[in-house]
């Protein structure tokens, strides 16, 4: 079994990986981090294409798109070359406040990081209260020594029972 601290450190690494992966994937130049681009559905099948909106009202404003300003922007290297794209987030600040943001919602964090979710279920509530730090040297000495005692008797017994029967 996990000392209380080892869980902790443990969720505090998976969660600054998950955080770094995510802000870099929010940060990087592909459609999806642009403001123009928007998503349409283009039939009741469910196929969904990837539109330059430069120059264009959202699509969700329910106006008639101007077909000639329409571009299909799917590929990074459109992405790469594109002028007019404006990221979604200046910066890994702008991207980190996003992100927690997001986090607050509990299915997201469910969804996402089942692995930090479930050792903070593990960790329980009372356990955000403790240290992070390691144990004192000599937390460590008594709690071997105890550790130690305990197998011990337990070798005493498990000898005591082959010796009677």
């Amino acid at each position: 079994m996990r000392r209380p601290y080892e869980v902790y450190k443990k969720k505090n690494e998976l969660l600054k990986k998950a955080l770094t992966r995510d802000i870099q994937e929010k940060i990087r130049v592909c459609p999806k981090n642009c403001r123009y681009n928007h998503m349409v559905k283009l039939n009741e099948n469910g196929l969904r294409v990837s539109l330059c909106g430069y120059g264009q009202h959202p699509p969700a404003d329910g106006r008639p798109l101007d077909i000639s300003k329409i571009i299909v922007c799917d590929s990074v290297k459109q992405a790469q070359e594109c002028n007019a794209r404006i990221p979604l987030f200046g910066s890994e600040e702008a991207a980190h406040e996003a992100l927690m943001k997001e986090l607050e919602d509990p299915k997201i964090r469910r969804e996402r990081y089942a692995e930090i979710v479930a050792l903070e279920w593990v960790m329980d509530n009372d356990l955000h209260l403790l240290k992070t730090d390691k144990p004192s040297l000599r937390t460590k000495i008594f709690l071997w020594l105890a550790e130690f005692f305990e197998n011990r008797v337990r070798q005493r017994k498990f000898v005591n029972k082959l010796h009677q029967n």
